[in-house]
């Protein structure tokens, strides 16, 4: 693991404008050939690779905690779940991300995050539940159906292991 001084990308001197928690987090990604991921993604934008390869990822949690600084708690913005989909792009050599898809079950967050900061964010209805070791999570949206299952006990069993590694 770098040190933060070690990162190419110097980290922002500013204090945060949001704060919020994301928890039950899965990162599911996928290899797409990165001449697929290049037609997908605005021309300006490099396709950032990992061995080779493009990648798109799937990323459900819930939000919470979520807060404007200096403003007190929103009705609608404590806790909600979002789901996004995303692939990992440079511009002028800063990494970042390029979302395809921000879904989120909160309206103020989708108004919010539309108008504030110019996302793509859409309204969609989540159903969760978790199990002793598993987190399922579906998710419905004008354009897609999501369903995905998450065995909790095999991804801390992954992270602890690649902590282990570091």
């Amino acid at each position: 693991m770098k040190r933060i001084e070690d990162q190419p990308t110097p980290l922002p001197v500013r204090a945060p404008a949001v704060h919020m928690t994301w928890a039950d987090i899965a990162f599911a990604h996928w290899r797409v050939p990165v001449d697929t991921m290049r037609r997908l993604v605005p021309p300006e934008l490099e396709v950032d690779t990992y061995d080779g390869d493009a990648w798109v990822g799937l990323i459900p949690f819930t939000m919470q905690d979520c807060r404007f600084r200096g403003v007190p708690p929103l009705p609608g913005l404590g806790r909600f779940l979002e789901c996004n989909v995303r692939t990992y792009v440079r511009h002028r050599g800063v990494p970042g991300v390029w979302f395809f898809s921000l879904d989120a079950a909160s309206r103020l967050a989708v108004i919010g995050g539309r108008v504030i900061w110019g996302l793509n964010y859409r309204l969609a209805r989540f159903e969760r539940q978790r199990l002793a070791t598993d987190l399922l999570l579906n998710s419905n949206t004008f354009f897609c159906h999501v369903q995905t299952s998450f065995n909790l006990q095999r991804q801390q069993e992954s992270l602890t292991a690649n902590s282990q590694e570091q």
